[in-house]
């Protein structure tokens, strides 16, 4: 989800400009530079999430594998004694 995740969360700035001003019932575009400025903040962290999950791989998922076949290594020498 690399380009995937800019749009994501540039959306999400949109969306939380746009209820910000909808939960207090005004007119969405009332301060048009607030719903910008959110815009451009959940553009910006997806931007840098994007580019962190491309710099680091996941190596989350080969810890838990390494974690699990040690676990039934020992399930199987505990078994045999």
């Amino acid at each position: 989800m690399t380009v995937g995740s800019i749009a994501y969360f540039t959306i999400g700035g949109l969306f939380t400009g746009l209820y910000a001003n909808g939960v207090r019932r005004l007119p969405y575009f009332r301060n048009p530079g607030v719903v910008l400025g959110c815009t451009a903040a959940g553009f910006g962290l997806g931007y840098w999430f994007h580019k962190y999950e491309d710099e680091n791989p996941a190596e989350g998922f080969d810890l838990l594998a390494l974690r699990e076949k040690t676990l039934l290594q020992t399930d199987n020498t505990d078994d045999s004694e």
